[in-house]
């Protein structure tokens, strides 16, 4: 799983570089899948989904959910971001990762966050992540 920014691009007008592109190069290098992003994305977003994805792909022993295909586990990771997820758990979310930064002295990583947690906050949206921009950049190639 690729989770950073613009994984999944591939410059045409670069091929002598990036002919096939990294999530295909891991395809080809035996991973059954990828799951990469499209374009530049947030770091909060991309956290909570990720996770969020991991738990429908593994499965959640907890609430003895079986593992899903990584295309399944993906769509049911966006809309719970987009349309579950309230704003409530992502300050809760954001003042937990707060906590463990200042523990780490993170001051850097604290900032960004703490710029983060004004804009969600100022939005004042119920579902903060529910924009296209925060979870339709990831897509998945390989096996579905």
């Amino acid at each position: 799983m690729l989770s950073a920014c613009e994984t999944g691009l591939v410059d045409p007008g670069d091929l002598a570089d990036e002919y096939v592109g990294l999530p295909a190069g891991f395809v080809q290098a035996g991973a059954p899948s990828v799951v990469s992003s499209l374009w530049a994305v947030d770091d909060i977003s991309t956290a909570l989904l990720m996770s969020r994805f991991y738990q429908y792909y593994l499965g959640d022993v907890t609430r003895r959910a079986a593992p899903m295909r990584p295309s399944l586990a993906l769509s049911k990771a966006q809309a719970w971001l987009r349309r579950e997820l309230t704003l409530e758990q992502v300050t809760t979310y954001i003042s937990q990762q707060e906590k463990k930064l200042r523990a780490e002295h993170q001051y850097m990583s604290l900032g960004k966050l703490g710029k983060t947690k004004r804009q969600i906050l100022s939005d004042n949206q119920p579902h903060p992540f529910a924009d296209p921009y925060y979870w339709a950049a990831f897509i998945v190639l390989g096996a579905a």
